[in-house]
């Protein structure tokens, strides 16, 4: 085994099933500096769910995996992170994301599952796209079931190309100190015809840049993936988000 622990990052409960967990891993092509913008990129957004109540808390955990994580784009890079963990006895359910700098097919990307209830793995590349935003955007992914029936049949504004749930639709465009920003999910239902719910109403030519800042649907969604995995949506009281 070979890591090194660079640090934590956390805030509110760290013993309750709705502590959102993620783990950065600094593959060998990535720099620290990466490390420090995609802490500081997940840091604000998921503030932003604990502080609006919709998660108990969240911990971000740093490890420079000294060279032993390496990202090949012409291999599988989830599987090859996958792979690092269960070598380095990383079980704890989370998502594990591979800072990198090699060109891959998209800027980010994440894996089956729900890091509510297993490991998921993201990878995300610092020299393509908006890295920052690629990072919470995918740690959104690894912890939102877009198919959950509270989130598609009520907040999911449209279906993919695949017929599965759209959950960028679940982001929008917001004010942030008189600037109208995109959120991670950028929110692109527009004109759409809505097929279930109607989160997103904002339209991707509006905006003039991205905030770490979350939607209202974005954080909802989180909150009632962590219900249906812990309390399947029953009224309970004690640890629930």
């Amino acid at each position: 085994m070979s890591y090194t622990y660079m640090g934590t990052t956390s805030s509110g409960a760290t013993d309750k099933n709705c502590t959102l967990v993620v783990y950065l891993l600094q593959a060998s092509s990535g720099y620290s500096s990466d490390m420090t913008t995609a802490r500081d990129a997940l840091s604000e957004s998921l503030a932003d769910a604990y502080s609006s109540g919709f998660i108990s808390g969240y911990q971000i955990h740093e490890y420079d995996t000294d060279g032993t994580l390496t990202i090949d784009p012409s291999g599988a890079p989830l599987q090859q992170i996958n792979e690092w963990r269960d070598t380095n006895g990383f079980t704890e359910n989370a998502n594990y994301i591979g800072v990198h700098r090699k060109s891959t097919i998209s800027p980010g990307a994440t894996g089956g599952g729900l890091a509510w209830e297993q490991p998921v793995p993201t990878q995300v590349s610092f020299t393509q796209g908006n890295p920052p935003v690629s990072t919470s955007h995918e740690c959104m992914h690894a912890y939102i079931l877009g198919t959950c029936d509270y989130i598609w049949n009520s907040m999911i504004y449209r279906s993919d190309s695949n017929g599965s749930p759209n959950e960028h639709d679940l982001g929008s465009t917001i004010d942030v100190n008189g600037t109208m920003l995109h959120t991670p999910f950028g929110g692109e239902g527009g004109s759409v015809p809505s097929e279930h719910g109607s989160c997103s109403v904002s339209d991707a030519s509006v905006g003039n840049g991205r905030t770490q800042k979350l939607s209202s649907c974005t954080k909802k969604a989180l909150q009632y993936s962590a219900h249906h995995v812990f309390t399947n949506h029953s009224s309970i009281t004690g640890d629930i988000c």
